[in-house]
């Protein structure tokens, strides 16, 4: 989906501030009716959360001229993906830490019926503190699932998202779940 996307730093006249405006590029994605839907599900799915380790949705619509966007609060930072990328590994305290805060992300989404489907690296963001300490925030509930609204047919309730990372839900093999999978995965992308 990231194809089709496209994020600007803008300044919303409405709340006297910067964000990010998250826009479906029209010329790829218009005929593109399940490329839409998935916006569509991100700006509600990430509405509908409020902690401070996830994203902050501000607005969400279409143009005048129909295009499709979200504008979410402005990260200062990098993904752990590049965070990762450029250290090679990190230390143990410190992937602890953004653990805890990423599970707290997860939690607050979960309380609220949503599982996140694409948690990698690159959909999680380390916010520049004055202090130095890592602030996480979880991004693209593009892929998300809201439990009760979905069924197994449905094109929202099929494996998606990057497979290494994917969220154990999807990764039943008959009545065990492939945890152990991502949990060595994560632990991977941590150590190097």
């Amino acid at each position: 989906m990231r194809l089709f996307l496209a994020v600007y730093c803008a300044y919303h006249l409405g709340i006297d501030r910067r964000v990010a405006f998250k826009i479906l590029q029209p010329n790829l994605a218009v005929t593109n009716k399940y490329v839409v839907e998935l916006f569509e599900r991100e700006a509600r799915l990430a509405g509908r959360l409020s902690h401070r380790n996830i994203v902050d949705v501000k607005d969400a619509g279409q143009t005048p001229d129909g295009i499709a966007y979200i504008a979410m609060e402005w990260l200062e930072g990098r993904s752990l993906e590049e965070a990762l990328s450029n250290l090679g590994r990190i230390s143990f305290k410190r992937a602890i830490g953004i653990v805890r805060q990423i599970a707290a992300a997860l939690e607050e989404a979960h309380s609220k019926h949503i599982i996140h489907r694409d948690l990698k690296p690159a959909n999680v963001m380390l916010i520049d503190s004055p202090d130095g300490s890592d602030q996480v925030r979880v991004l693209d509930f593009g892929i998300g699932k809201v439990i009760e609204e979905t069924t197994a047919s449905s094109p929202v309730s099929a494996v998606m998202g990057t497979p290494q990372y994917a969220s154990p839900e999807q990764l039943i093999v008959g009545d065990k779940l492939m945890v152990a999978r991502i949990s060595i995965r994560w632990a991977s992308s941590f150590t190097g």
